[in-house]
């Protein structure tokens, strides 16, 4: 059981709440959701069998109804799919090595 408990604190995520932008105005009338996960029912290994599960994207459609637009891109590839064969085609800044270069920036500026 303090396994679980653990587990469970440390898999909680945040979010980042700018502008009061969550829970959605009703102002709103569109929304992204991107990924081929959000259209899948993901119930995790603890769930009970033969239960009708609600996913990302339905639960979205059931909260907005029909007049809420939905742009919906499932063509991305969950972790998993994807492999590291492209790397080969990752170049330095010089050209002269396979490999990335990562910047990484605390502002919208780009800076520093």
């Amino acid at each position: 059981m303090a396994l679980a408990l653990e587990a469970g604190q440390k898999a909680i995520c945040l979010l980042k709440n700018d502008d009061n932008l969550l829970p959605f105005s009703k102002n709103i009338k569109s929304v992204a959701v991107v990924g081929s996960l959000a259209d899948l029912p993901a119930l995790g290994g603890y769930s009970p069998r033969n239960v009708d599960a609600v996913t990302i994207l339905d639960g979205i459609r059931k909260k907005f109804g029909k007049d809420f637009t939905i742009n919906f891109e499932a063509d991305t590839q969950p972790m998993e799919v994807l492999t590291t064969d492209e790397a080969r085609y990752l170049r330095t800044p010089d050209n002269q090595q396979t490999g990335l270069l990562a910047e990484y920036f605390n502002n919208p500026e780009l800076e520093g």
